[in-house]
């Protein structure tokens, strides 16, 4: 088995800052196939909606931070446009159902930005600027707001603030880009820091939220209208007493498993996803690197085809991509002989359809 993605690295100018990459699962080997320069920090990196003919990247800088997007032309990314966020530190971007806005969250300002896009899909205009105010009980990282992921769902932004313990929710006006508050938003136990989150595949109603501060993972259920808090449950192994802090979160095609990355414990902890919607620890396994930050899968648990199952893991600190099996009998993952070492920092692993 065969895939291709794109990899989104911390890195200068001068660095290979947006890889392609070939993961050749039966060989146990990666390839670098293109390796793109002039990118400052493209911390994050997404598709369009529709043809993937374009590619999208955060320039997480401060104070001015941006977004940027390039058209794909014959395998080369072809820059087409860079505008400023009007925040610090942009880290994450996300688009509407119809594919005509994009939303970039500013890390550190706590801001959250919405842009227009034109036929081609190229960014043209920011349509509005929503600044997150307060502060939460964490003097060390929530000093203030810090906006770290959005997503759209059922019409709704869902909008993530480490600093606030909060999931705002926003409705879009389609015809002028402007996002207008809708509560009740999602507030979690103060000290948490939210950072990512997923909805379950097969129950809309059903999300589950990564704190990063806890390392924990909340599930919450809608219930006319509120969501109920139904579950937390810890994604370090029992006794860890070190520093660590969550960072990604992936449930497979079937919404029958949940997978989070530990950075400091440099481990993938994977759940089982019981029919009441609450989660099972099966296993904690270490990635093989330091510092795992995003993590994506690959084969039947994130398409729902018949092919073996693999996890990749961008490491962080020790500059490496590693790849674990899945075990469908044991269901557990197991470690590869499959690393790549890169100039900059991998943190975001964006695939490629087949």
């Amino acid at each position: 088995m065969k895939r291709e993605f794109y990899l989104g690295t911390y890195a200068s100018p001068e660095e290979d800052g947006i890889l392609r990459v070939e993961a050749d699962f039966g060989k146990e080997q990666f390839t670098v196939k293109k390796a793109f320069k002039g990118i400052e920090n493209p911390s994050w990196i997404a598709f369009d909606n529709a043809e993937e003919n374009v590619l999208y990247c955060v320039n997480e800088r401060t104070p001015d931070g941006g977004i940027s997007a390039f058209r794909i032309e014959d395998g080369e990314l072809v820059k087409a446009a860079e505008l400023p966020t009007g925040g610090s530190d942009p880290c994450h971007i996300s688009f509407n159902k119809s594919g005509k806005f994009l939303s970039a969250a500013n890390y550190t300002s706590g801001s959250l930005s919405v842009f227009i896009l034109d036929e081609n899909g190229i960014p043209v205009q920011r349509t509005d600027f929503q600044q997150h105010e307060g502060k939460g009980v964490n003097p060390a990282r929530q000093e203030g707001p810090h906006v770290h992921f959005s997503q759209y769902h059922k019409g709704e932004l869902y909008c993530v603030d480490l600093g606030l313990d909060t999931i705002f929710r926003y409705t879009l006006d389609k015809k002028n880009g402007k996002l207008t508050e809708k509560q009740p938003f999602i507030h979690l136990p103060e000290g948490n820091g939210p950072r990512h989150f997923v909805f379950s595949p097969d129950h809309p109603d059903r999300i589950y939220i990564l704190t990063e501060l806890t390392s924990s993972v909340f599930f919450y259920e809608e219930e006319d209208g509120e969501y109920k808090l139904r579950q937390k449950i810890s994604a370090l192994p029992t006794g860890f007493d070190g520093e660590n802090t969550a960072a990604a979160i992936r449930i497979s095609a079937d919404g029958k498993y949940l997978f989070t990355s530990n950075r400091g414990d440099d481990s993938i902890a994977q759940f089982r996803v019981r029919k009441d919607g609450k989660l099972e620890l099966l296993s904690i396994v270490k990635t093989g690197g330091r510092t795992p930050r995003d993590i994506a899968l690959f084969g039947h648990l994130s398409d729902g085809s018949g092919k073996k199952s693999y996890l990749i893991a961008a490491n962080q600190d020790s500059r490496e991509l590693t790849a674990l099996r899945w075990n469908e009998e044991k269901e557990t993952l197991e470690e590869m002989y499959m690393k790549l070492s890169v100039q900059g920092k991998p943190v975001c692993i964006l695939p490629v359809t087949e």
